[in-house]
């Protein structure tokens, strides 16, 4: 969605005429992630095997895979307005 720089919605509905611009990220691996877990994690199964409880390496875990999301996004979004801000330079200087 388009927002203002302080982050607020500009508009949900496409203007015509407007330039779309996408760029798609590298992929994101938790390999690592998984496997640390399961090294980690205590052998057993406690209670009945069917709670959906998390239990705080589970948290741990989450919190890592959403932390790994954020950063790329970050990097993303960072590389996207490079990319746009380069676009214009460009465009002023071929006009």
């Amino acid at each position: 969605m388009p927002q203002t720089p302080d982050h607020k919605l500009k508009s949900i509905v496409p203007r015509l005429g407007q330039r779309v611009h996408v760029l798609v990220g590298s992929p994101i691996y938790f390999d690592d992630l998984f496997k640390k877990y399961e090294a980690d994690r205590r052998q057993g199964v406690q209670g009945d095997g069917f709670t959906w409880e998390s239990d705080a390496a589970e948290k741990k875990l989450y919190s890592a895979i959403t932390r790994r999301i954020e950063l790329a996004l970050l990097a993303l979004e960072k590389k996207c307005y490079a990319d746009l801000d380069s676009a214009r330079t460009t465009s002023a200087l071929t006009t």
